[in-house]
């Protein structure tokens, strides 16, 4: 019996560890969202939106935008949500620099625009204008921007909107990518908004436009909607490089002035990634480049073919090289080069930007050195008339040193 409760008490023990280990996983993988509102009625007016985004596995906790709390964004250092969702448009004060900093560490927000002091003081600092002499009441018919990764692969029809247009500041920062997604009339009525870290911001200039109502009377409104939640709280525009690699393909002789093809050094492959090239080495560089795209609920990860977009450069404080990536349909972007006759340090690097997706940043480094003593041929074939040279001059010396020592000076005549 005592046996028989020991093991009962394990078996006990050990399922309970392995249904909190899956609650705390399921609570990691789970997208936190904080929604700020300035009425209490809004889970009940918006209750779809909300809906399609617990869906797709975000767990939403909403704050008032007046309470204590609406600026608490981290515990202990760490943030307690992914992503803020503003739909206070009658908001006198937002948590600006908590704001600020939320975008600048990767995150995301949602924001409705209006008039008020502090949804327009914080859009001003986003270089986003509210231009207040339209009419906000006017419900107009908008065009979504054809950009497939913020408003989706299917195209949408007409939506309905309304609220005050938008205009982007000229003295926009160069640090941020602003992106038309609804426009009328010649008049912008959302941005998106994306920085070179990738914190993403959708400004939109209707809180009517997420509402029950509106995506009743409308359905391309909840599709839409459904979209640029997705593309905002980065569940679409992802890309990533995986298998990362360089080789040497051939150490051609140093003097040789004909580069050979390059498919014939493909059979010479040495390691991958060395840790040293040789002045001169042909090299390829490779990587594979994915998306991530939901399939059947889950997220996988396809080839990502865009040809003529990505470069590789070759760097040693400035470029030494620059040259576009080739790509096949499996997503491989290639690039084959001759290394430069420079030895040092030098650097492999891709900064690949797309609108609408990450920046992705592929960085590898290489030293390359000069050719060893013994890397030489043993007669190097550009070196043959030093070779005449050397050779004539000894035989001068040989033929110069019998002629002396051989010949002997005749004799001199007696009277």
């Amino acid at each position: 019996m005592y046996v028989v409760s020991v093991a009962r008490g394990f078996t006990i023990m050990h399922f309970f560890r392995a249904f909190l280990f899956t609650l705390i996983c399921a609570a990691l993988a789970s997208e936190r969202v904080l929604v700020l509102h300035d009425a209490s009625s809004i889970q009940s007016t918006h209750s779809k939106f909300f809906k399609g985004l617990k869906d797709h596995g975000m767990t939403l906790t909403f704050k008032s935008i007046e309470s204590s709390e609406a600026g608490e964004f981290t515990e202990f250092g760490e943030y307690l949500y992914d992503s803020v969702i503003v739909f206070a448009p009658e908001a006198d004060e937002l948590p600006k620099d908590q704001l600020n900093q939320f975008l600048d560490d990767k995150h995301n927000v949602l924001i409705i625009s209006s008039e008020s002091d502090g949804v327009k003081d914080w859009l001003e600092e986003i270089n986003i204008r509210v231009d207040e002499s339209a009419d906000s009441e006017t419900v107009v018919s908008a065009t979504p921007l054809d950009i497939p990764v913020i408003v989706g692969p299917n195209k949408i029809g007409q939506v309905s909107i309304s609220g005050f247009p938008l205009t982007v500041s000229s003295l926009s920062s160069p640090e941020t990518v602003y992106y038309p997604v609804l426009s009328a009339d010649g008049k912008v009525y959302s941005y998106a908004l994306q920085t070179r870290v990738d914190g993403r911001v959708m400004v939109v200039s209707s809180l009517q436009f997420f509402s029950d109502d509106s995506f009743t009377e409308t359905p391309a409104n909840a599709q839409l909607a459904h979209q640029l939640a997705m593309w905002t709280f980065g569940r679409r525009g992802n890309v990533r490089a995986v298998d990362v690699e360089y080789r040497v393909l051939s150490n051609p002789p140093p003097c040789s002035e004909v580069v050979p093809p390059m498919d014939a050094f493909l059979s010479n492959r040495s390691a991958v990634n060395p840790a040293v090239l040789s002045v001169n080495d042909f090299v390829r560089f490779s990587f594979r480049m994915e998306e991530r795209v939901m399939k059947e609920g889950k997220p996988v990860w396809v080839p990502f073919v865009r040809p003529g977009e990505a470069q590789l450069e070759f760097t040693m404080l400035n470029p030494r090289l620059r040259t576009v990536l080739d790509v096949d349909l499996n997503g491989v972007y290639s690039a084959q080069f001759r290394a430069p006759d420079v030895y040092g340090i030098y650097k492999f690097g891709v900064n690949y930007h797309a609108p609408g997706y990450n920046p992705l940043n592929v960085v590898q480094k290489v030293s390359v050195r000069p050719y060893r003593h013994n890397a030489f041929e043993r007669f190097i074939p550009c070196a043959y008339p030093y070779y005449a040279s050397a050779f004539a001059a000894m035989g001068a010396v040989f033929l110069f040193a019998a002629t002396f020592l051989l010949l002997k000076p005749a004799a001199p005549k007696r009277d």
